[in-house]
């Protein structure tokens, strides 16, 4: 009995030390790739970033007050709104420019923006609006500076990207496990291979991971953002199906 316990302890630690060195060679391996040349962001389309940064720190200033139409005196002096159509123009206009430019190099990335590029604000419902707009449809000014702000934080994040792409390792333990790396919308690129993997070039997107290994519990939609996140590896431990424990990924980074 003691005997076999003593087995069952050294194979689990030397299946311990095997991950280990294939986790730590892969670590390496993914070191070296991102220190190669991945694709670079194009000149043309980071300075469509730029520029989208620009306009959308002064976009606002741009737009016309709408003239008050309703009830006049001091409840309504001084009282600023915009129209809801001119707001959204203003936004729909940055929105096309700025997934236009990302599709002719990166389908993945164009798809990033159209997920996460902000919605235009919608008409207020305050009645200290309504009765000095009357029948208009209007945006309030924090609402028009919000929908602004987020333009302007999302423009940001593309802007300080420098590659469209990136190496990711895809390990599990136990390994030899089936993997699927595809993105959110189905466009693009889809990657598909057994853990431990190395993938040298995946462009920047927003992706869903499935693994499956037999006698284990799968991993189905896990989600990776390789946009606003930058990691080197997704990790996953998988549970055999007779555990109470569910099989879980995580992100890490070098």
């Amino acid at each position: 009995m003691l005997t076999s316990t003593r087995r069952s302890l050294w194979a689990g630690l030397a299946l311990m030390a095997l991950a280990g060195a294939t986790a730590l060679a892969l670590w390496f391996s993914t070191a070296a790739l991102r220190a190669q040349d991945q694709l670079a962001v194009p000149e043309d389309l980071h300075r469509v970033f730029i520029d989208g940064e620009q306009f959308s720190q002064s976009a606002e200033q741009q737009l016309e007050p709408v003239r008050l139409a309703g009830i006049s005196g001091p409840l309504c002096r001084g009282l600023r709104a915009y129209d809801v159509d001119d707001v959204a123009v203003q936004l729909e206009d940055l929105h096309r420019r700025l997934a236009t430019a990302a599709r002719r190099s990166s389908v993945e990335l164009a798809d990033y923006v159209d997920r996460r590029f902000p919605a235009a604000p919608q008409p207020t419902a305050d009645a200290s609006y309504t009765r000095c707009f009357v029948g208009m449809n209007v945006v309030t000014p924090p609402a028009t500076s919000s929908a602004f702000q987020a333009a302007y934080e999302l423009v940001q994040r593309l802007a300080a990207l420098e590659t469209l792409t990136i190496p990711l390792v895809i390990a599990s333990l136990p390994t030899d496990a089936r993997f699927s790396l595809r993105t959110l919308s189905g466009v693009g690129v889809a990657h598909s291979s057994q853990t431990d993997s190395r993938l040298p070039r995946v462009f920047r997107g927003l992706y869903l991971l499935d693994i499956h290994r037999a006698g284990h519990h799968a991993i189905e939609g896990y989600s990776v953002d390789l946009v606003d996140d930058n990691p080197s590896a997704l990790r996953c431990v998988l549970y055999a199906t007779d555990s109470s424990e569910e099989s879980a990924c995580r992100n890490e980074y070098n």
